[in-house]
């Protein structure tokens, strides 16, 4: 099987697995679609058995395709390692893959990845945002080295860095915060709840706290970026429930208010990483320059 096996097939095939389509693997390796087909064609048959089933728009991986990518992932890993150990000449070099959350990396992040980059000039940072769920998943099928997470997804399979703690809170106008204030969480049920969408653990902690205070017809309103739902809500065109970190501005300048909760929804901000993957000297400099970022600048 390895004499028949090329790195460039592996390459195509993590391409596809990730795009979804032999087209748009062709357009992100520079080649034509021809090519990308018989780079699968061969991989499969070197390997013995279909790795992806074509679909009317675009492929999926078969159940031997999903096996092999965490295979594929390790190689591709390796490769990176090996390659930047041999030309850095002791400095860390390569690329690291990281998947966090949008509210993170726009409120906590900015100034630890302006020093870290300058003070490692040859590391790459691939960042991603994403939902929890999807970072976690990232993460265990080898797509990102490291998430950063709003709590221990406490599987198995990762390992979890503790890296700080927060609180989510409930914000609103100042004049709509004393309106429910004055009226009751029930009151609440009448604004709409600006949020990133039905699969943000913002969102279900807002319904949680929402429909134990009595609140019906609890309406959302999806937003695609922190930013917005931090003007919006600013404007008093509804509620949201976001960590303290992110709106920390917002509240001392007074343009949130924050209404407290009966039962405060308390976030732990951590690392997560597989147990068993191996570690490239980029990426044990990323995370120990996080966690002693963390450690030293604490964010309460």
């Amino acid at each position: 099987m390895l004499e028949k096996m090329e790195g460039r097939y592996l390459k195509t095939f993590l391409a596809v697995w990730e795009q979804r389509s032999f087209s748009k693997a062709a357009e992100q390796l520079g080649y034509v679609q021809s090519t990308v087909t018989v780079h699968i064609s061969l991989m499969e048959e070197a390997l013995g058995v279909k790795l992806f089933t074509r679909l009317s728009r675009g492929v999926e991986p078969t159940e031997a395709g999903i096996k092999a990518a965490a295979y594929v992932y390790q190689w591709e890993q390796l490769g990176r390692a090996l390659e930047a150990e041999l030309s850095s000449d002791g400095e860390p070099a390569g690329i690291v893959r990281v998947r966090l959350l949008e509210s993170l990396c726009v409120s906590v992040l900015p100034e630890f990845l302006q020093q870290f980059l300058k003070g490692y000039p040859r590391i790459k940072l691939r960042l991603e945002t994403g939902f929890m769920q999807d970072i976690a998943e990232a993460v265990r099928s080898r797509q990102a080295d490291y998430g950063i997470v709003p709590r221990d997804p406490e599987s198995d399979d990762l390992h979890f860095t503790r890296l700080m703690e927060d609180e989510l809170l409930c914000v609103a106008s100042p004049e709509l915060a004393a309106r429910i204030e004055r009226f009751g969480w029930k009151s609440a049920g009448e604004e709409p709840v600006l949020s990133f969408g039905s699969r943000c653990m913002y969102q279900t902690a807002a319904g949680q706290v929402l429909s134990a205070a009595g609140a019906d017809h609890i309406r959302y309103t999806e937003f695609a970026s922190l930013d917005l739902i931090r003007q919006t809500t600013a404007a008093g065109l509804g509620i949201a429930f976001l960590p303290a970190v992110t709106v920390k501005k917002e509240l001392l300048t007074g343009r949130l208010a924050s209404i407290p909760l009966d039962c405060p929804v308390k976030l732990a901000y951590g690392l997560i990483e597989r147990k068993d993957r191996y570690s490239s000297p980029a990426g044990e400099t990323f995370k120990n320059s996080l966690i002693s970022s963390f450690a030293t600048f604490p964010i309460q």
